[in-house]
């Protein structure tokens, strides 16, 4: 390690080389959106400004256009939830030719082709730019965690718009989470889903594992919901439940 740090300190002093930090935190931000984690919109905007470089630069490299990609999502989601439409607008053009530069050099990005459904559908609804746009994002990436979670929420918005070729693929992409043992995300989406989408997903969740419909109910009913799946038992069918 310390013959690395040596080399790269060599090489800093008799080529030229700058090390340009804001790639550093950039990668460590986008890390930790891409989990799930949230910031506060100033430091998301200074980080946004700190990396304006990188999106002008020649040189493409898709993991840092990515990682923009989600700084923009982020303030698209702010913005919506402070009902400020008008900057979400722009921050969502902004997402949207992040998403883009990063296609430009990484054409399998699952990121980019999400974020470009996802605003398409912010703006028209559901339409079938939005579903060609989802079924790019499943080529490229159809097992990655974070594009599958977020394409089930994104068709679970889309389900009464749906033919049975989306909804097979909308089963499919719950399936997957399930093999994956994603329960807390699913038990979750159950809780906030209305009463068509958690039908639609009864319906996959029953002919679920034994295993998983249990692991499902437990969870539905300590977030304060019920459900009603083959092989776990009914609430109240035990003496101490009623």
């Amino acid at each position: 390690m310390v013959l690395i740090i040596l080399t790269a300190l060599w090489l800093n002093a008799t080529a030229g080389i700058t090390l340009d930090r804001s790639r550093a935190d950039l990668s460590i931000v986008g890390e930790a959106l891409r989990r799930g984690e949230s910031f506060p919109v100033p430091d998301i905007t200074a980080m946004i400004n700190k990396t304006q470089h990188l999106m002008a630069s020649p040189l493409c490299i898709p993991r840092d256009t990515g990682y923009i990609t989600l700084l923009h999502n982020a303030q698209v989601q702010a913005a919506f939830a402070n009902n400020e439409e008008e900057a979400a607008d722009g921050h969502l053009a902004q997402a949207e030719a992040a998403a883009r530069r990063t296609l430009a050099c990484n054409p399998s990005s699952q990121l980019a082709w999400f974020t470009l459904a996802w605003a398409d559908f912010l703006r028209k609804d559901y339409s079938a730019s939005v579903q060609s746009l989802l079924r790019m994002s499943e080529q490229v990436a159809p097992l990655e965690g974070w594009s599958v979670i977020h394409r089930v929420k994104l068709m679970l918005m889309m389900l009464p718009q749906t033919d049975a070729t989306d909804r097979a693929r909308l089963r499919s992409q719950i399936q997957t989470i399930l093999a994956a043992q994603g329960y807390h995300f699913l038990a979750a989406t159950y809780i906030d889903s209305d009463e068509e989408q958690q039908k639609f997903l009864r319906t996959v969740f029953a002919e679920a594992e034994e295993r998983d419909q249990k692991w499902l109910t437990s969870l539905i009913r300590t977030l304060g919901g019920d459900i009603d799946l083959p092989h776990a038992r009914p609430l109240g069918s035990r003496p101490w439940e009623r």
